[in-house]
């Protein structure tokens, strides 16, 4: 990754560097004080290293690129590019910090819809296949959304001052820009996997050439068949007989379930589906896709219990001539956006860094979640030589069932085993370590630092 941030000051490449070693090794919050900290660097200045965000002397789409171009370098021969987007909300406290504002709190319930305060984030990852079946995603594009500017301020600008404004802050037209310039950038055909937020004429009309996009979609929405006879009577049709909805479909006895074999949570399953193309939809001008409704799955809490189900899927796919199973894989590899989140916010500490200034606020998060990507890649990278390499062997409990890949935790707790087992030995510690603690009654434990250290999020 050095190499790819050879554009950069040499100052800045070094400290960015060090920056994103110290997000991953952090072990309390993860601001920059704390990064700082976990450097070593507690007792000089600062300043330096704050000015390296506020003055745009580090730029995350470098790291970016670098993990998107290895490793499309590294599958030369894979006919279409999967991508995942999605946006979430990263929690904030502090009312005057730039790009804040109330957002809509998907936790909440259906009956009572909660808010809270904090930036809006989109983020775009490359689903990298593994030999199992399964896909990691690797983030490459993060940006924080602009807010769309309240209603006497829009009142005082000019209409088309006003309108762009809203585009600006639209999450669908941010959507199309990051997918455009992830296109220009892999120069392959590209399918995105995107939930229902982007399914809707703003994303799917302008999708860039060469990409395509399995969306879901409501169970009532309208489409309908290509026209019979287009350029009769008048100007050419676009849309011919309605067809019937997702839903009425998924009822509909006369139409046949279909299985398709897809791998999902550690094995490969059966998932029953109907589908009908050609069909068209007012979200995609007139072109032609394809619907795909995905039975309802079956599940038990525990052995013995009643079978309960769960809602049922309904997708569309933009290209008719892309594959079943490879829809359906793809649209489940999605999911692997939201385990992204998930790690980012609560082992990577994303949103914690507490600073205020426009450029920091932009570039602190996306600095962290491209070492968060570079980290998942070098796993990758690294998988095929872990056998000739020192390891940090994995706790008793776990030794009868490993689990099938290396979660984002264990990653981190080998990399900090790889920085600092050398240094925390108790032979390098003999000037302050007593290896044989005072008799005092009652007994103290015998703390152990590595244990404690290097299983500290396992």
């Amino acid at each position: 990754m050095k190499e790819a941030l050879q554009p950069l000051a040499p100052g800045a490449r070094e400290r960015g560097l060090a920056h994103a070693q110290g997000m991953l090794l952090g072990l309390g919050r993860h601001t920059l004080t704390g990064c700082l900290t976990t450097q070593g660097r507690a007792g000089l200045d600062w300043s330096a290293d704050y000015r390296l965000y506020s003055a745009a002397r580090l730029e995350p789409s470098t790291l970016f690129d670098a993990v998107l171009n290895q490793a499309l370098a590294a599958q030369p021969c894979v006919q279409r590019v999967w991508l995942a987007m999605d946006d979430s909300t990263l929690r904030k406290s502090g009312r005057k910090i730039p790009l804040t504002g109330w957002r809509r709190d998907p936790l909440s319930p259906p009956f009572a819809v909660n808010f809270q305060w904090g930036h809006r984030v989109l983020q775009t990852s490359l689903l990298w296949k593994e030999d199992s079946g399964g896909a990691r995603a690797l983030p490459v594009a993060f940006s924080i959304l602009v807010n769309r500017p309240a209603k006497k301020e829009e009142e005082r600008l000019e209409p088309e001052a006003a309108q762009l404004a809203r585009r600006q802050a639209n999450v669908n037209e941010n959507a199309v820009q990051q997918l455009e310039g992830l296109a220009r950038k892999i120069a392959r055909p590209t399918v995105a996997a995107v939930d229902g937020r982007f399914a809707n004429k703003t994303f799917l009309r302008r999708l860039p050439k060469d990409c395509e996009a399995v969306a879901r979609i409501r169970k009532d929405a309208a489409l309908f068949y290509p026209p019979e006879n287009p350029n009769a009577n008048g100007r050419p049709r676009l849309y011919g007989q309605p067809a019937p909805s997702p839903e009425e479909l998924r009822q509909d006895e006369k139409t046949p379930w279909q299985r398709v074999r897809v791998y999902a949570a550690g094995k490969y399953h059966e998932i029953k589906i109907k589908t009908v193309s050609p069909l068209r939809s007012k979200m995609t001008g007139g072109k032609d896709g394809r619907l795909i409704v995905i039975a309802p799955l079956g599940y038990r809490l525990r052995a013995g219990s009643r079978l309960l189900y769960r809602q049922p899927a309904y997708l569309w796919v933009s290209d008719p001539q892309l594959s079943l199973e490879e829809a359906v894989q793809g649209y489940v590899w999605r999911w692997e956006e939201e385990v992204n989140f998930r790690d980012e916010k609560t082992l990577l500490g994303v949103g914690q860094a507490q600073v205020r200034h426009a450029q920091s606020v932009e570039r602190v998060p996306a600095w962290q979640v491209a070492a968060y990507s570079a980290l998942l890649w070098s796993a990758q990278s690294w998988k095929g030589e872990q056998s000739a390499q020192a390891t940090l062997p994995p706790p008793k409990w776990r030794r009868q069932a490993m689990p099938a890949r290396a979660s984002t935790a264990s990653l981190i707790n080998q990399l900090r085993y790889d920085a600092w087992a050398n240094s925390i030995r108790p032979e390098t510690l003999s000037g302050f370590w007593n290896e044989t603690p005072a008799d005092q009654k009652p007994t103290k434990p015998d703390a152990a630092l590595p244990g404690a250290v290097f299983y500290a999020l396992g």
